[in-house]
């Protein structure tokens, strides 16, 4: 099977959280042939949870949710005081990419559980690359964006012990 890159994954994740399927964005055949994790269905918008109720997880979900946190939270402090190097900034980012790629390839949500699940991969994806240096955006506020897409997941997945991480 074709390898696909990091990048083109998150963008077909994102897309697919959107509405779209892979092929709607003519990307390799790797991807139309469905390795973007695309279940056919629509966004977590269409079908919103009672006030109060979280979606629920998986063994996967949660592992690869919480590996993303112990990459970036015992980096908060340097992180806030704009101390942390270059270097520091990509590793986070890899790691993310790295469990994001472990959900992606072992989560098994319901439909709308997995639609509201790509909008919070679709932000760590943009989270990574601006932490990766790949976009106009700075290292920096890729992590805040990173902090916001894991508090974004505690607020919309029941994970139990998950607390809000504070910047």
């Amino acid at each position: 099977m074709t390898s696909i890159p990091a990048t083109a994954r998150l963008l077909a994740i994102t897309l697919a959280a959107a509405g779209f399927t892979a092929l709607n964005v003519a990307a390799t055949p790797a991807l139309a042939a469905g390795e973007a994790h695309d279940h056919g269905h629509a966004s977590a918008a269409d079908k919103p949870l009672p006030a109060g109720k979280r979606w629920a997880t998986d063994a996967a979900l949660r592992q690869g949710m919480t590996e993303i946190r112990h990459a970036l939270e015992p980096q908060l402090g340097a992180i806030h005081d704009n101390k942390l190097a270059p270097e520091q900034y990509q590793a986070i980012a890899a790691k993310a990419e790295q469990q994001v790629a472990y959900i992606v390839a072992n989560c098994k949500l319901p439909p709308d559980a997995d639609a509201a699940l790509h909008l919070i991969i679709g932000q760590i994806g943009e989270a990574n690359e601006a932490m990766a240096g790949k976009s106009k955006a700075r290292p920096r506020d890729g992590a805040v964006k990173l902090l916001n897409a894991l508090n974004e997941y505690g607020r919309t997945f029941d994970h139990p012990g998950w607390k809000k991480l504070r910047a």
